[in-house]
């Protein structure tokens, strides 16, 4: 806490503590919701400002559906549960139960939680998968690609991702800036004109206090000159032709004091619905139990679907079940936060690291980092 970099945080709030140990630092804030190809809205009759609750939503994906041989697209893109995708459910799409009920009882753990939203969930959940661009019997095969390529080619209105998603959507070959907008994910709960999209900051810088005294130095030293130089900045917050080789740049909201503004329109809109007064929805995923928690909702969503074909399944995701049957099983562990790569770790492990493990998403395998750092951003 007592680091450079840590002073040129915006806010404390982005520092993950132990007690009053401070072990890790957040540096990207993202925001995530339903992309929507707004050209495809308003050819099917509809507009943004006709979706301001999730009936909405509902009302008008049911009619894309029952039109969607005479319009030629879909409403949603696959829900897919292969493991490129499926962190988008059982991650991101379970904050929001968890994130309702954290605000209605005043807690701020899952040990007490008792699932209240889970029929919330099921019925987002069974709103995307009946009105989608797959079968519910592929789900299980349908990959992160194939959601994305779908929205690219115009076969889907509705794409559950986030503002890191925008420069795998927009551009040639893709679609063009003014097609695209997103909205929150309307839950059916609460002030739902008035919600924002699920803002948070899931990426972690951390650094293993077994490492020397020397690297862990250069460690911070590398950190406080990505967040203060003007390159790095550059790079990291900038869009098109932002890096030193002229490619484009990271495009990601930061919060350090220097940083300028982020390229990203997805970024932008967020800001732009906080200063009107909506609600962004907080990220709650270093309070989820476990890796393991998350994979028994993906496992859960799959039996699910198996039930709907005639195997009748019970007490599978989102369904209300008794207490002590409840889908969170796992939440009587006396766990408040099970932090990944943090302070006591491996002293052979690597002596900079950044945690993405509370998101669910795959790390980009083909990033390349110098020196033993590990820089992972899901996408």
């Amino acid at each position: 806490s007592g680091s450079a970099v840590y002073g040129e945080l915006t806010s404390e709030d982005y520092a993950l503590k132990d007690g009053d140990e401070v072990v890790s630092i957040g540096y990207v804030i993202e925001s995530y919701g339903i992309i929507v190809n707004q050209t495809l809205l308003e050819q099917a009759g509809y507009t943004v400002d006709d979706i301001q609750s999730f009936e909405d939503l509902k009302a008008v994906a049911e009619d894309i559906t029952a039109r969607k041989d005479e319009l030629g697209f879909s409403a949603f893109t696959s829900a897919g549960l292969d493991s490129s995708s499926d962190w988008r459910f059982k991650t991101h799409l379970a904050n929001l139960p968890i994130y309702f009920e954290y605000l209605d009882r005043g807690i701020t753990y899952t040990d007490a939680i008792e699932g209240t939203y889970l029929d919330n969930y099921r019925a987002i959940w069974d709103l995307y998968i009946n009105n989608s661009t797959a079968d519910p019997a592929l789900l299980t095969s349908m990959t992160a690609n194939d959601s994305v390529n779908e929205f690219t080619s115009g076969q889907a209105v509705f794409y559950q991702n986030g503002s890191w998603e925008y420069a795998n959507v927009v551009g040639e070959g893709k679609l063009a800036a003014e097609d695209v907008t997103m909205i929150p994910i309307y839950f059916g709960v609460g002030d739902e004109a008035n919600q924002g999209l699920c803002t948070g900051c899931e990426n972690y810088w951390c650094v293993n206090k077994n490492a020397s005294e020397e690297d862990i130095q250069a460690t911070l030293d590398f950190m406080y000159w990505c967040v203060t130089d003007e390159t790095a900045l550059q790079a990291i917050t900038g869009g098109e032709g932002a890096m030193p080789s002229g490619e484009t740049g990271m495009g990601f909201a930061i919060p350090f004091k220097q940083a300028p503004e982020s390229s990203n329109p997805f970024v932008a809109l967020d800001a732009e619905m906080t200063a009107a007064g909506k609600t962004p929805v907080s990220w709650n995923f270093t309070t989820i139990p476990s890796e393991e928690w998350k994979n028994m909702v993906g496992c859960r969503s799959e039996r699910r679907e198996l039930g709907r074909r005639g195997l009748r399944l019970r007490g599978r995701l989102g369904q209300r079940v008794r207490p002590g049957q409840r889908l969170i099983s796992h939440l009587t562990r006396k766990r408040k936060h099970r932090l990944s790569g943090a302070a006591g770790g491996d002293p052979a492990a690597p002596f900079f690291s950044t945690n993405a493990a509370r998101a669910g998403r795959a790390p980009d395998r083909g990033a390349a980092c110098p020196d033993g750092v590990n820089s992972h951003k899901g996408g």
